[in-house]
């Protein structure tokens, strides 16, 4: 929306300057930079996050609130060399792939088209690095490749798929039949009621791993918890990205890891006194969150409307102004 020539850009910088006028911060995190270094224009969005001074935003674990704020690094991180850090990090995200499948979105692919998919990639990613190792080390090397494709080829993907879709199918059942009764609970109850919907066992489990105020405590906190709680309401039908579900696999892939990427949004954020989005879904996603977890993070929602159409705003006319 802040790319030279994008409608509401001038309206964009000056929702941006109010912040700055308030002696606000703009902070990016490393997650910002992977996406735009995913794009077809990282150039671009290098260019606008150091043409509205955004700080890169570096905690330093979750349990620890300072974090390193540095300025002018958006050239130098989004437009670094590809390198085996990057190609470690795509095959992290294979995991995602594996969801997609045990929850039933990736259409007719059977396990062991996936299992080969992701076997194929780690071969990929293996292959430019067995020439740095020495020949020292080589049997080593060659072992934890043949291990790690056991690893894969053992995962029990139709079982876990079919014990998942008893779940959610008591879920399913257990929700209100129309999704905009879903959609109208209040985010700071939503979670919790979405959970209550669960079996006994299944509800103490998720209470046991995310009890409800686990971010309120600094020394509780634990990186990847909040991504990990986000995503898992994000599965139990919070919101829905019905592109997730798309019959182009490569698209629905990536769509999917979009998804887990606002997730990531929503933790980094909660080092921030405000996240501001102009995703609906992630910002009802944020505040459920934000509200189980008890993070004190406000959430700001942004909608660009046609000039002069005051009317979707929320308190009316005064909210735009505001």
């Amino acid at each position: 929306r802040l790319q030279p020539g994008q409608y509401a850009r001038t309206d964009m910088r000056a929702v941006l300057d109010i912040v700055t006028n308030l002696d606000g911060v703009i902070v990016y995190s490393s997650t910002h930079v992977e996406e735009c270094r995913a794009s077809n224009q990282p150039d671009a969005f290098a260019s606008i996050l150091e043409d509205i001074s955004a700080y890169f935003m570096e905690p330093k674990d979750a349990a620890n609130p300072q974090m390193t704020l540095s300025l002018n690094r958006a050239k130098e991180l989004v437009m670094a060399e590809v390198c085996h850090l990057d190609s470690a990090m795509r095959r992290m995200e294979d995991f995602l792939k594996v969801i997609q499948f045990v929850m039933g979105w990736s259409g007719k692919v059977e396990a062991h088209e996936l299992v080969d998919k992701i076997v194929a990639d780690m071969d990929t990613f293996w292959a430019p690095l067995a020439t740095e190792f020495p020949a020292s080390v080589e049997w080593w090397f060659t072992e934890f490749k043949v291990e790690m494709a056991k690893l894969a080829r053992g995962l029990p993907l139709d079982s876990l798929r079919a014990e998942n879709e008893v779940t959610f199918s008591k879920l399913r059942a257990r929700l209100p039949v129309n999704y905009a009764q879903l959609d109208a609970i209040p985010a700071e109850d939503i979670a919790s009621f979405l959970i209550s919907r669960l079996d006994d066992n299944e509800q103490a489990g998720i209470r046991s791993q995310f009890p409800p105020g686990f971010w309120s405590k600094i020394e509780r906190r634990e990186e990847g918890a909040l991504t990990g709680f986000a995503f898992l309401l994000y599965i139990m039908g919070l919101v829905r990205n019905p592109r997730v579900k798309s019959k182009q696999r490569s698209r629905s892939d990536q769509h999917l890891l979009g998804q887990f990427r606002d997730c990531s949004h929503i933790e980094q954020a909660s080092m921030c006194p405000v996240f501001i989005t102009m995703d609906a879904g992630a910002a009802r996603l944020a505040r459920a969150v934000y509200s189980y977890a008890g993070v004190v993070t406000k959430v700001l929602h942004l909608t660009i409307l046609p000039a002069g159409d005051e009317s979707a705003l929320e308190g009316g006319p005064s909210s735009r102004s505001a």
